[in-house]
């Protein structure tokens, strides 16, 4: 299915028919309540980086201009409500 927006009814729909345990989702949108609260054991993203030290886009890049080789990597993260808040 292709969707303008993977808060678009079209996405919110599919989702509730797959009835999906866990979602990862693979994109920069920050998703609504509606759609991110869908599955039973909630939505997950892949922030580049290692939480908390490196919480944004350019994380791997920041450790390793630093130096910071432990903490080049990604973290999963369950979305929230807040903005890049759900727990590691």
């Amino acid at each position: 299915m292709l969707v303008a927006s993977p808060n678009a009814t079209d996405a919110e729909a599919f989702i509730r028919r797959c009835q999906p345990d866990l979602v990862i989702a693979r994109c920069k949108t920050l998703l609504h309540d509606r759609v991110f609260s869908i599955p039973r054991l909630g939505t997950y993203v892949m922030h580049p980086g290692i939480c908390p030290e490196y919480r944004n886009a350019h994380g791997c890049f920041w450790a390793m201009a630093t130096g910071d080789h432990g903490n080049v990597g990604m973290t999963l993260l369950r979305i929230d409500r807040g903005v890049d808040t759900g727990p590691v």
